[in-house]
């Protein structure tokens, strides 16, 4: 199964994407058609199937990216699974942050202005693109034919859900677009950016708190100071009016009258330090929330970062098992291929055996008719019979009676077989 992996989309430069190619004017028209914040063009040419993804990243901006799977003469029939790996892909993106990011109210941003800077995390998603589509490679079937009374530059649009009508369009039109509804981000990006807008608002609103109770504490150590003012003001008044004043007891009056005054300024410059104190301590706790609140969204970033390290070993694991998967069946292929030829050999041998059996057992039933020679030796010589001892042949003069009549039950390269042995053909006559 040959297949080519696509990033794309508009960024702050401008439209990029990586490889760079024949597909540029494809893709770029495809952004530029687009129609949801988040959705699948299903696009056909020929043998070739382009499963494109399209992310809004900025609707005042005008700026996206986009993920790109090519097969060859095969298709995915479950748009809810690619759907996943699509945006399981994009949500990676975003929280490694090398080329896209979270605000701090929680909105998408592109940090990059042409793709071709990064590509090494380019190459690093296009890997990890390819580990998640092995995952779904249950649904992926072979390329029907296409109808080609359809035309071409003819469009169908359906919700992800509508599983068999995608399915009889695949095999009717070449442009399908797939979205999940109108305004659908994905789960994951949701969820990340409503936490941190969430958390934002929090810190606003704390640093409001906290801005305010300072202009509070502020206001109030003016006050204290003019309290203090307004104190001695009344002693130096006072103790200038008993330097004019004879009565020792109209003296002790105003002293007894400032000492309660200074006591009741007093009373209230304590309340104020306790209100100051309790403000004080209202913002160290504020200050203290927010402290705890970052401390949470490390832990959670933490805990993240560990969850995709993990997921990345099971993804790398579950690749070298399909690879281990495969040289498997090659090898069984490879020993059921053997067998059958040991199975084919042997049913050979045993059709083989059957007719040597067959044959033996007509040989065993068939009499053999021996023919009738006598013994005639050239010139005078006299003839010998032939016989096997280990590994030599001995020989034996033909008695007297031999030339008379012998039996011959086989003949083969210039001797007869005869009950004592073998003997020259040109040593024998038949007399048949």
């Amino acid at each position: 199964m040959k297949a080519e992996v696509y990033i794309f989309g508009n960024f702050t430069s401008g439209y990029s994407q990586y490889p760079d190619n024949y597909t540029h004017n494809l893709f770029e028209q495809i952004g530029k058609t687009r129609k949801s914040e988040s959705e699948i063009i299903y696009h056909r040419d020929g043998s070739l199937t382009y499963y494109i993804y399209t992310q809004e990243i900025s609707k005042k901006d005008n700026t996206f990216i986009g993920l790109c799977y090519v097969f060859n003469d095969v298709f995915i029939k479950d748009f809810n699974s690619l759907f996943s790996v699509f945006e399981d892909v994009i949500t990676i993106i975003v929280t490694k942050g090398g080329i896209l990011e979270f605000t701090k109210e929680g909105k998408l941003s592109t940090k990059i202005n042409q793709l071709y800077a990064h590509t090494e995390e380019l190459q690093r998603i296009t890997d990890y693109l390819n580990s998640k589509i092995l995952l779904i490679n249950k649904y992926i079937e072979k390329l029907p034919p296409l109808n080609l009374a359809t035309s071409k530059l003819e469009w169908k649009e359906f919700i992800y859900k509508d599983t068999n009508d995608i399915k009889t369009a695949i095999l009717e039109y070449s442009n399908i677009r797939i979205t999940k509804g109108e305004n659908y981000n994905t789960e994951a990006l949701t969820s990340y950016s409503n936490i941190l807008n969430t958390l934002n608002k929090e810190k606003n609103n704390a640093l409001q708190t906290i801005t305010k109770q300072k202009q509070e504490i502020s206001e109030l150590k003016k006050k204290q100071k003019n309290y203090l003012l307004v104190i001695w003001l009344i002693v130096i008044v006072f103790i200038v009016g008993l330097i004019g004043i004879g009565s020792v007891n109209s003296r002790n009056a105003i002293i007894r009258r400032l000492e309660g005054d200074i006591v009741d300024k007093e009373n209230i410059i304590d309340t104020q330090d306790k209100n100051i104190k309790n403000l004080n301590d209202l913002v160290s706790e504020h200050e203290t929330t927010i402290e705890q609140q970052h401390y949470e969204i490390g832990f959670l970033i933490s805990y993240r970062d560990s969850i995709l390290d993990v997921n990345k070993n099971l993804n790398k694991k579950v690749e070298t098992l399909q690879i281990e998967k495969t040289e498997l069946n090659k090898t069984l292929t490879s020993k059921e291929t053997e067998l059958n030829k040991s199975r084919k050999e042997i049913n050979s041998l045993k059709n083989q055996n059957k007719n040597l059996v067959t044959e033996n057992t007509q040989l065993k039933n068939k009499k053999i008719e021996p023919e009738k020679y006598t013994v005639y030796a050239k010139s005078g010589n006299k003839a010998y019979y032939y016989y096997k001892k280990e590994h030599y042949y001995n020989k034996t003069g033909v008695s007297e009676k031999d030339y008379t009549t012998i039996y011959v039950y086989h003949k083969e390269n210039g001797y007869a077989l005869t009950s004592k042995g073998y003997i020259k053909l040109e040593d024998i006559r038949n007399v048949n």
